[in-house]
């Protein structure tokens, strides 16, 4: 069972491919231009543990740069677990993220449910 939103399931194309960092697997996920986003085709590497840790793709509203956001530090809220860190950082030629080019950061912390 998918949990993506229903038309997502059926409009979206995803495979996978040879991961370009320590995570195994990195399906590549292609979006219909119909549906609107921040970038069509986007890929999600994932831990042994399943958790999302990284997250790239390509900024479209913004001149097409890459970037990747890291994930890390999950924190589990009435038994729902979620990162409490992020960082989006510019990504280099060579596709891993370039530290320095810090674009996003987002700490949550006391994290709850209603």
């Amino acid at each position: 069972m998918s949990c993506a939103p229903k038309r997502l399931q059926q409009t979206a194309q995803i495979h996978s491919i040879t991961p370009r960092c320590n995570c195994p697997r990195a399906p590549v996920l292609v979006v219909p231009r119909s549906i609107e986003t921040h970038s069509t085709i986007q890929e999600f590497f994932f831990g042994d543990d399943l958790l999302l840790r990284r997250h790239d793709y390509r900024v479209n509203i913004a001149g097409g740069f890459t970037a990747t956001q890291l994930i890390s530090d999950y924190v589990e809220a009435d038994g729902i677990k979620m990162p409490s860190r992020r960082r989006a950082h510019t990504r280099g030629p060579d596709g891993w993220p370039v530290l320095e080019m810090l674009l996003l950061r987002i700490d949550l912390s006391d994290v709850r449910f209603a």
